[in-house]
């Protein structure tokens, strides 16, 4: 019987003690670990590179490789949640209640946008478009290209979990799914996707985003609200 041979690629962990630890799979043995100012978030892993933020106020660029910070640009409080990258841009909020989006090479500031709201956890990139969320009930996107704002979409209740973001096979665009909780009506499910029916006159308050859960929309025809759920929007 032949063994399990693991690839020797790292897992990366953040400690509450500031540092990013890389550890081989392969024999749990760490590769480099890397102190920060504060306390670690949630790493991203996209290619080459580690994007974290901390509780010192800062976002950082991380080397895979050997854990060198490329880069790390101050905010005025502490960088929560995960951030968003594209192939130009990295995105993420802090307690600072400000929506920042960095040059992803050179961590030079490109955007950045003061929130209506405190942040509870990082943006989702929803299309075009950057959504966050707090402990108000109400979801705010924002333009991936200048940080303009892109509309809103209340919310049933305050939210009981960080919205969640996935790719249905049959969907060109990503799925996003809100759980919000009232004292009288309990707990709500929204899905919210981009809408091109029709294409210049969105349904919701959130352009581009409809409801499609748990009440019917025009372009669903066949489609029942959940049992106790209001009645759809006019």
């Amino acid at each position: 019987m032949r063994s399990q041979r693991w690839p020797a690629i790292p897992s990366y962990l953040p400690g509450a003690d500031s540092r990013v630890i890389a550890l081989r799979v392969d024999t749990g043995a760490p590769s480099w670990e890397r102190r920060l100012g504060g306390a670690a978030n949630d790493i991203l892993v996209s290619g080459d590179r580690l994007f974290v933020g901390s509780q010192d106020k800062h976002m950082h660029r991380l080397n895979a490789e050997d854990g060198i910070v490329e880069w790390r640009w101050r905010t005025g409080g502490p960088v929560i949640g995960v951030p968003v990258v594209d192939e130009r841009t990295t995105f993420f909020v802090s307690l600072d209640n400000v929506l920042r989006a960095l040059n992803r090479s050179s961590g030079v500031q490109r955007w950045k946008i003061p929130l209506p709201l405190r942040p509870a956890t990082g943006p989702l990139h929803a299309a075009d478009a950057l959504v966050v969320s707090g402990p108000a009930p109400m979801l705010r996107a924002y333009r991936v290209a200048d940080g303009k704002s892109a509309g809103e979409f209340a919310l049933p209740g305050e939210l009981a979990a960080a919205p969640h973001l996935f790719m249905p096979a049959d969907r060109a665009f990503p799925v996003l799914i809100a759980l919000a909780r009232d004292l009288i009506k309990g707990v709500t499910v929204t899905a919210l996707t981009r809408s091109f029916d029709p294409p210049t006159a969105p349904i919701t308050p959130l352009p581009n985003l409809t409801s499609v859960s748990p009440t019917a929309t025009p372009s669903e025809p066949g489609a029942t609200a959940a049992p106790g759920s209001p009645p759809p929007r006019p």
